[in-house]
C-alpha cells in the first residue's frame, strides 16, 4: 500500500480511476449530474498515458543532481521562533482586516460569510497586501509540527501548542477549505515518508472530511452532501469542455500569479480577476487540472503538459526513495497533494504556492537525513 500512496504514477491513476468509478456510481444513483461522455472518458485515458510516459523519463533523472545543501537557519528553535513571529503577524492583522471589512461580528458565521462573499464575489480585496505573502507560513504549520514531533525534541512543548492554536485560528478565520486541504495533504504525506501506518491514513481522512463539514457550517453551505459536489463537479465541468458544449473564451487561466507581468510584456490583453462559472448543471468554476489546461493549450497542450508534470512528480519521488531527507520528503509530499488536488483544479500554473514552496523549503528547512 506503500507504494501505491508514495508513487505518483500508482496514485495519479488509481486515485483517477477511483474518482471515475466513484462518478459512475453516485450519478445513476442520484442524478444529480449529467453522465459523463466518451470523449471525457478517451481523454482521460490519454492522460494516463502520457503521465506514464513522462514518469518513466523521469526515472532517467540521475539521483545525485539532488544533493543541494543550501539554508539559513541551522538551529530548529530559529525556525519555530520565526514561524510564530509571522503567524502572530499575520493573525493580527487578518482580524482588523476583518472587522474593518464587516464590523464588530467579524468572528461570528455571519461576519465569516459576509467577508468571504466580499472577497470571492464581490472583486473585494483585502486591507494589507502583507497577507497574501504571509499566509504561506500557515501552509507550513502542519508539516513543521510532524517535524517537531518525530524529529526535534528540543522545541519546547507551549510553542508546539501555540503553533496547533495559530492553525486554527487561521482555518477558522480564512474560511477556505482549499488551504486547509493543501496544508493537511502535505504534512499528512510528509507523515507517510517518514512513518507509514494505516491508521494515520484513517486519522487523516476522517479529519479531512470532519474539517470540510465544519467550515461549511461556518460559511452558511452546511451539510456532507457538499463534498460530493465539490469533489465530483469539476470533473463533470471537464466533460462539458470536452464535448465542447461549454466554451469559455475570457483569456489565459493558467499562469494566474504572472498575469500583470505578461500583460506589461504584452504577452496577454488582460489579466484574469474572475474565472466563469459552468452549470454541470450545479454551478462550479474549477474544472479540474485538465480543463485548466484543455481550455488554454489545446488537447495536444494538455497532452504535454501531463507529461511534464509526471516527468517532475517522478523526479522528486525517486529524490525522495534515494535520498531520505527532509527537503527531498517534502518536495515528494508536494508533487502528491497535487495530484490529489487535480481532481479539483491545477494548481501547478495557477497557484504561486507551488513555486514558494521551494524556496521556504530552501530557507526554513534543514537538509538533514529523516530518522
Amino acid at each position: 500500500m506503500r507504494y501505491f500512496l508514495l508513487n505518483p504514477l500508482w496514485l495519479f491513476l488509481f486515485f483517477w480511476s477511483g474518482i471515475l468509478l466513484v462518478d459512475f456510481f453516485y450519478v445513476d444513483y442520484t442524478d444529480s449530474f449529467y453522465s459523463l461522455g466518451l470523449e471525457t472518458y478517451t481523454s482521460i485515458f490519454i492522460c494516463f498515458i502520457c503521465w506514464w510516459t513522462g514518469y518513466l523519463l523521469g526515472k532517467l533523472v540521475p539521483k545525485q543532481l539532488f544533493f543541494i545543501k543550501v539554508g539559513v537557519f541551522k538551529s530548529i528553535n530559529s525556525v519555530v521562533n520565526w514561524f510564530l513571529f509571522f503567524m502572530i503577524l499575520y493573525i493580527v492583522f487578518m482580524m482588523i482586516d476583518h472587522y474593518l471589512i464587516v464590523g464588530g461580528d467579524f468572528y461570528t458565521s455571519l461576519g465569516l460569510s459576509l467577508y468571504r462573499l466580499y472577497l470571492t464575489e464581490e472583486g473585494g480585496s483585502v486591507n494589507f497586501p502583507l497577507l497574501s505573502l504571509l499566509n504561506y507560513f500557515f501552509f507550513f504549520c502542519p508539516t513543521l509540527l510532524v517535524a517537531l514531533i518525530f524529529f526535534e525534541n528540543k522545541v519546547a512543548n507551549y510553542k508546539k501548542i501555540l503553533l496547533i492554536i495559530f492553525y486554527i485560528l487561521f482555518v477558522y478565520f480564512s474560511t477556505a477549505r482549499s488551504s486547509f486541504f493543501v496544508s493537511m495533504l502535505i504534512a499528512f504525506f510528509f507523515l507517510l515518508h517518514i512513518k507509514f501506518e494505516i491508521r494515520y491514513i484513517i486519522i487523516m481522512f476522517l479529519s479531512l472530511f470532519l474539517f470540510f463539514g465544519l467550515i461549511g457550517e461556518l460559511v452558511g453551505k452546511p451539510g456532507f452532501d457538499k463534498f460530493w459536489f465539490y469533489l465530483l463537479s469539476p470533473l463533470h465541468a471537464f466533460d462539458l469542455i470536452c464535448r465542447e458544449r461549454e466554451i469559455i473564451d475570457i483569456g489565459l487561466l493558467s499562469w494566474r500569479f504572472l498575469h500583470f507581468i505578461l500583460v506589461k510584456l504584452e504577452v496577454i490583453d488582460h489579466a484574469l480577476t474572475k474565472i466563469p462559472y459552468i452549470l454541470t448543471p450545479k454551478p462550479t468554476n474549477v474544472f479540474t487540472v485538465f480543463g485548466v489546461y484543455y481550455l488554454d493549450y489545446g488537447f495536444l497542450g494538455l497532452c504535454v503538459s501531463m507529461v511534464t508534470i509526471s516527468f517532475f512528480s517522478s523526479v522528486f519521488y525517486f529524490s525522495a526513495l534515494y535520498r531520505n531527507t527532509l527537503r527531498s520528503n517534502l518536495f515528494s509530499s508536494l508533487s502528491l497533494s497535487l495530484i490529489v488536488l487535480s481532481v479539483f483544479y491545477d494548481y501547478y500554473t495557477s497557484s504561486a504556492f507551488v513555486y514558494l514552496f521551494f524556496v521556504y523549503v530552501f530557507f526554513f528547512f534543514p537538509s538533514g537525513k529523516c530518522k
